[in-house]
């Protein structure tokens, strides 16, 4: 009791009385805020019970299971609507058209075979190329008109007063010495005037490069788009002509892009998991703690990949990036339990539980919090009218909810039921500690803590 008005103060407790005070006001783990105390008196008694474990197990085996699944239905690509804001005249184009389907898989899709350092002037050549032309025409994904220099000059000489003549009887034009005149008279007729564009000369007298204009078809979305350039490329390289000629399309970029995008995602994440495998058994000191702690980044990204197929997004250089980041942004949301959890694992006067308990209590308000804040950070992206900004929102809030739950539920129950070390091996550990204690200290604090 604090001293009456007028005593001597000197007769006020002090010393060990004081001291006794102190401890008894000094707050345990998790007790300090509101937030703390209903993790600690409501939420995880409740969850690190039998019948709370056993839930959250089932629950957290379930979403990863269907998760999995999610996976084999996400598709690649970059959709065109994905580009276009809403309300725009672009995306109500898009929408009618594919509503009406007046956009089918009918569509050409213009595509360029390019022919290069080939000799013209031979015959044979002539052959390979329309040879080439009729093949690709004839498969699944390509179709004419055809707009071929080489088919309509051999038309044009077919046609003309000075060349018909010498014309050989399969079509093709023979005379070496006169075929590049003949190209040049063909090229300076106003009709044919536009191959001067697909033709590249070496001075007046040889052709370096030219190229052929035909159409792809049935390329309606990613996937048939990357069936269609294998099968284009295939054909190519399976002919006579195979080194010297090459297909483009405008979507043959985007699908290069898509068919190594899984590829670098993955190898990517690996190499941000590992790294952060190795910081975290600089932090935490355990080897298993750590390989805990990148499992769940790893069930935590197989998730997150899986509800792009929910959000009705796909797998691009957009959402690519996202993938990546979850390795770093769930590492946020469960080293820190993990860390609290095993510098007290030399306390031999509480069990696993309790343990347990007063880590996610100490610490998984701040875990909370930290995804809170991060929600309310990208919150204005859901109001945005680009489909860019909406996808980066949703798979951020995906992170953030699946990695709460990985770091508040599934988190504390593991740590729960994870085997501990032998009690001699923690008993050491105890006495290593004591040990540096001792010799920064000085003196006998070794034996006399031992003692205690």
């Amino acid at each position: 009791p604090p001293p009456s008005p007028g005593a001597n103060l000197s007769d006020a407790p002090t010393g060990p009385q004081t001291n006794n005070i102190t401890e008894n006001k000094r707050c345990e783990p998790g007790e300090s805020t509101i937030t703390g105390r209903f993790f600690k008196k409501q939420f995880m008694p409740k969850l690190l019970s039998t019948n709370g474990s056993i839930f959250a197990i089932v629950v957290s085996l379930a979403l990863f299971c269907v998760s999995i699944w999610g996976i084999t239905m996400v598709k690649t690509g970059l959709d065109s609507l994905d580009l276009v804001p809403n309300g725009s005249y672009a995306r109500d184009y898009i929408v009618a058209t594919r509503e009406y389907d007046s956009m089918n898989s009918q569509d050409s899709i213009p595509m360029y075979i390019v022919f290069d350092d080939l000799n013209v002037t031979d015959v044979g050549i002539q052959s390979d190329i329309l040879e080439l032309q009729d093949k690709i025409i004839e498969s699944e994904y390509a179709d004419g008109p055809t707009e071929s220099w080489l088919t309509d000059f051999l038309f044009w000489a077919t046609e003309s007063q000075d060349y018909r003549l010498i014309m050989d009887e399969n079509g093709f034009f023979p005379r070496t010495d006169l075929m590049m005149g003949a190209i040049a008279e063909f090229l300076a007729d106003p009709y044919y005037a536009k191959y001067n564009v697909s033709m590249v000369f070496s001075g007046n007298e040889t052709l370096v490069s030219s190229r052929v204009s035909l159409n792809h078809v049935n390329a309606s979305n990613s996937a048939e788009e990357e069936k269609a350039m294998l099968e284009v490329r295939s054909i190519i390289s399976n002919s006579v002509l195979g080194g010297h000629a090459y297909a483009f399309s405008v979507f043959y970029t985007a699908t290069e892009s898509n068919m190594v995008l899984f590829e670098q995602v993955l190898q990517n994440f690996l190499l941000a998991v590992i790294v952060v495998f190795v910081f975290s058994v600089i932090v935490i000191g355990h080897v298993r703690y750590a390989l805990l702690v990148c499992l769940l980044i790893v069930v935590v990204d197989v998730e997150v990949m899986a509800f792009l197929y929910f959000w009705d997004h796909r797998l691009n250089t957009i959402t690519a990036v996202q993938m990546i980041m979850v390795a770093g942004l769930i590492t946020d949301l469960i080293v820190h339990i993990v860390h609290y959890f095993t510098a007290t694992q030399t306390d031999f006067k509480k069990s696993i539980k309790e343990r347990v308990l007063n880590a996610a209590s100490e610490i998984g308000p701040s875990v909370m919090f930290a995804g809170l804040t991060t929600f309310l950070g990208v919150l204005m992206l859901a109001f945005a009218k680009n489909t860019i900004f909406q996808t980066f929102f949703s798979n951020l809030f995906s992170i953030i909810v699946l990695g709460m739950f990985a770091g508040l539920v599934t988190l504390p129950v593991l740590l729960l039921y994870m085997p501990e070390r032998s009690k001699t091996v923690k008993v050491q550990d105890s006495l290593d500690c004591l040990e540096n204690d001792g010799d920064s200290r000085g003196g006998n604090s070794v034996q006399s803590s031992i003692d205690r």
